[in-house]
């Protein structure tokens, strides 16, 4: 009997180590691997439960201690074990797909990005008058009177260039033969043509008929359509490298950074047009297929 007393010491104090340095550790066997910390728990649970089995077997109700022992076992393991390992097994399992998972690329971060953006709708087309009043510039009431009635008046900083009512297109900007810049005449608008470049000659971006079509090697840019009135092309840094703005039915403002090859910038300004150092103001260019041109 003496020896069944110290067998059932040893199940307590196995059962009690078994329990208690997983339970110490933060069960890690749990958080680790559950499988195996339930195992280890459930064999703690029976060895303990088999100790007091053990120290039961003089007692005159043996057999109901027995059994109680034994409820009292499962609902223990129930109530604090079985809740724990439910617990862990979403963190578990998001651990494992955290470590079996790659890293998105970039590209599957973006698209992630505008599948949960709402939709943006960007207007097409033409683009149509607002209802603003023309820029205020100085130019002489006779240099005014240059322009006939009906012609599209075309703002290049303080200058004035003009497409008569006859004309359906005009070349605004030309450089060393190359058109920078279009503007044709529609029943719904107009509609833009150009092709800007950067300092390092290469082509920065086209649009053909109001449709901004970006080189991709240019992150740095991005178009920017933000009504039906004009047209943006932005750097990353806020400033604007190109923008026509369709004013009212008989105006249109340009402005912008227009470079071609190695010719020096044209750079036009609300107030003024600088090329070379030169800056120009207060001009009427005339009814022509090219409005303005540099070599």
């Amino acid at each position: 009997m003496e020896s069944e007393k110290h067998s059932g010491l040893f199940q307590f104090l196995a059962g009690l180590a078994l329990g208690l340095v997983p339970w110490g550790l933060g069960l890690i066997g749990v958080t680790v691997n559950l499988p195996l910390g339930a195992f280890i728990l459930a064999i703690a649970f029976i060895l303990l439960a088999w100790a007091f089995w053990i120290w039961t077997t003089d007692l005159k109700w043996h057999k109901l201690y027995r059994a109680a022992t034994v409820v009292a076992a499962l609902i223990l393991y129930s109530t604090l074990i079985v809740p724990q390992i439910m617990n862990q097994l979403p963190s578990s399992h998001e651990i494992a797909l955290t470590e079996q998972s790659p890293a998105p690329s970039a590209a599957e971060i973006a698209a992630e990005i505008q599948r949960a953006m709402p939709p943006t709708v960007v207007p097409k087309g033409a683009l149509t008058p607002d209802d603003k009043p023309d820029p205020q510039i100085t130019i002489s009431p006779d240099a005014m009177r240059m322009i006939p009635p009906g012609a599209l008046k075309i703002f290049l900083g303080a200058n004035i260039g003009f497409m008569s009512d006859a004309r359906s297109s005009s070349v605004v900007l030309r450089a060393a033969g190359r058109d920078l810049l279009t503007i044709h005449r529609d029943p719904s608008g107009i509609l833009v043509d150009a092709q800007l470049f950067t300092a390092d000659e290469y082509i920065l971006a086209d649009i053909i008929k109001n449709e901004f079509f970006i080189n991709d090697r240019n992150v740095d840019y991005f178009f920017h359509r933000a009504d039906v009135h004009s047209l943006l092309l932005r750097d990353r840094r806020g400033n604007d490298l190109f923008n026509i703005y369709y004013v009212n039915p008989s105006t249109v403002v340009v402005t912008g950074v227009f470079r071609y090859s190695t010719l020096e910038p044209l750079v036009v300004l609300q107030d003024r047009i600088s090329i070379r150092g030169n800056v120009l103001s207060g001009n009427i260019i005339g009814d022509s297929p090219v409005l303005f041109g540099w070599e």
